[in-house]
């Protein structure tokens, strides 16, 4: 993904503080019916006589918040579509569907490694999702020598205390390298490959 495809996906995402913005327009905009009882002093009174708008106040701002909450969480999510990029991505042709969208999503990690951790995370679950993929797939992957099993030792550095602890930067670089031999096998088949 290419710098200016991440800065249009940036602008494309609602950032922290527009949905802190959001999220303080929703909390007063469902306290808007209670606030239009209480300054007409409407009267909320209970069986026995006793002022209710104490409690009848706060429960109506409860249920508009409950009411309105699917929606305030589709403005939260909202994402601006993302024009595709406009070079164009390397043929995969000589690949499965499959075998091409793992390489896809390797290649989609490895361009967003800025916050290695997450990075890593995505790389244990495209490593498991490799993993279980129907026999004919990983036969292919196989062949290709293409594999993603250092992602495993990687974590478990990650997980470790102390001096053997990766840092962020060791990280990003060893994931970016692991993720780079498996998408060149996959791109690059040797010509002794066969299928």
């Amino acid at each position: 993904m290419s710098s200016t495809e991440l800065e249009r996906h940036d602008r494309a995402v609602i950032s922290p503080a527009g949905k802190v913005l959001i999220s303080t327009a929703w909390v007063l905009g469902t306290s808007v019916p209670s606030w239009i009882l209480a300054v007409c002093k409407v009267g909320l009174h209970s069986s026995c006589g006793t002022d209710a708008s104490i409690v009848i106040l706060p429960m109506l701002w409860l249920v508009c918040i409950a009411l309105t909450s699917s929606f305030h969480a589709r403005m939260l999510g909202h994402v601006d579509e993302v024009q595709p990029s406009l070079e164009p991505a390397p043929e995969l042709h000589h690949l499965p569907r499959a075998c091409a969208q793992f390489v896809n999503e390797a290649a989609a990690i490895r361009a967003n490694l800025d916050e290695p951790h997450d990075a890593l995370a995505r790389a244990w679950q495209l490593a498991g999702e490799v993993d279980r993929a129907r026999p004919e797939i990983r036969v292919i992957i196989e062949q290709y020598g293409a594999t993603l099993d250092a992602v495993k030792p990687l974590l478990e550095a990650r997980m470790r205390r102390g001096r053997g602890r990766l840092s962020n930067d060791q990280l990003a670089q060893r994931l970016a390298a692991v993720l780079s031999a498996f998408e060149d096998a996959l791109r690059c088949p040797s010509a002794t490959t066969f299928r």
